[in-house]
């Protein structure tokens, strides 16, 4: 109320510590606040607006939830598989002031997005916790049946105790949880045939001074050497050198160690495609023999070059390989001569007695398997789930093969 001269009157307290309001007949004092002129009065007015705008933004928190995840999915369907489980719930926060931080959170979970709009969650109401926990919160709500759908958001507090505004609804939905809620599902596909792979045309070898290597064998480590050639004008579509050593085999490319295998009943994979070079190339196998209480020595292995034209080579272990008892400086290289070297020893086929079938490597994954059922829909207006549970990769519907569907 104004006067023209007075725009306002303010009180103050005159309390000091040596006067207080009880020795004090009238500890207040009116102090008239002059008006401003007419022109002034449209921006005290603005003035004042923005200073409760201000004060209302500060009210609220200024920290935003987000990208609320269950289980580490976004909205995941059929997660559960019986009613005791507990899902875990995280979510993320941003702000626009800096160091800020969440000191408390509340979780509201629902059967329906409209109860949660109207803040009656009738599965799990946490109030408000003090925590700053994002991640990993435990539903601890009512026990959740077979292939509910449960919708939740979350509000925080910052670190000035102001609260956020509710997050986007989230959702997650549960899945059988017993045997009987598949009702007469059964296990389908279409099952393949496993077959193992063995270690085939190619031959055991050692070296010549041993004359029974396979019947009683001298103690030795034996380096074998072999010069392959690589079509310059073809192009290399797989090359696999596979061993195998009693009692142990290391495989050498140019140099380059490929690392070993003690033992004969499995090889030692190695797939050297980027690894061959148009012409000439340096194979080498170290063979190892320290325990004579084991009759039997040697090493056995093959290498197969696919060309993309469709031609292929073998290189088996055979009497063409050289070797030498003792490891001497450069024999892995192309232009080491290895004249001197004697031939290598074929001791017989791979496959042979002590050491029987050595096991080749293999790859048993199964090709994918198509799967689909048709069916006649009887009613216009209805409501449908479908669960599905695999041992293998699942293809989207955008990956299936069009006139598939």
């Amino acid at each position: 109320m104004t006067d023209g001269h007075v725009f306002g009157y303010i009180r103050v307290h005159l309390c000091t510590k040596k006067r207080s309001p009880k020795n004090m007949k009238n500890p207040f004092k009116i102090y008239p606040i002059p008006a401003l002129p007419p022109l002034f009065s449209p921006f005290c007015g603005f003035i004042l607006a923005a200073f409760l705008i201000t004060l209302r933004a500060n009210a609220l928190a200024t920290l935003t939830v987000y990208d609320l995840r269950c289980e580490y999915l976004c909205n995941p369907e059929g997660i559960l598989g019986s009613v005791n489980s507990r899902p875990r719930l995280s979510w993320k926060l941003e702000s626009s002031e800096p160091n800020q931080y969440q000191t408390a959170y509340r979780i509201i979970v629902a059967s329906s997005p409209s109860l949660l709009e109207k803040e009656q969650p009738d599965l799990w109401d946490t109030g408000k916790v003090q925590s700053d926990e994002t991640t990993h919160i435990v539903y601890g709500g009512k026990p959740l049946p077979s292939f509910a759908e449960c919708y939740w958001r979350v509000m925080v507090w910052d670190s000035h105790n102001r609260p956020s505004k509710w997050s986007k609804i989230a959702k997650w939905s549960t899945g059988p949880a017993s045997i009987q809620d598949w009702g007469n599902a059964v296990w389908i596909g279409l099952d393949g045939i496993e077959k193992t792979n063995w270690l085939s045309d190619t031959w055991w070898i050692w070296h010549p001074n041993d004359p029974n290597p396979q019947v009683q064998p001298q103690k030795a480590t034996n380096y074998f050497r072999r010069l392959i050639f690589v079509h310059p004008h073809k192009n290399v579509k797989r090359a696999i050198f596979q061993y195998a050593g009693d009692d142990m085999c290391r495989g050498w490319l140019n140099g380059s160690d490929l690392g070993a295998r003690k033992g004969y009943r499995t090889v030692k994979y190695c797939d050297i495609t980027y690894g061959l070079v148009p012409g000439t190339n340096v194979l080498g196998l170290t063979g190892y023999k320290w325990d004579t209480n084991r009759h039997s020595a040697g090493i056995v292995g093959s290498l197969l070059i696919e060309y993309e034209d469709g031609t292929t080579e073998l290189i088996p272990t055979d009497e063409r390989w050289r070797v030498w008892t003792n490891e001497v400086a450069g024999w892995l290289k192309k232009d080491f001569d290895d004249s001197s070297w004697p031939n290598a020893k074929i001791i017989g086929p791979v496959g042979m007695e002590p050491w029987g079938k050595v096991q080749a490597a293999e790859d048993r994954t199964l090709p994918a398997r198509w799967v689909r059922k048709e069916f006649v829909r009887k009613k216009t207006n209805f409501h449908s789930k479908s669960v599905l549970f695999r041992t293998g990769p699942l293809r989207t519907l955008h990956q299936w093969a069009q006139g598939w569907r």
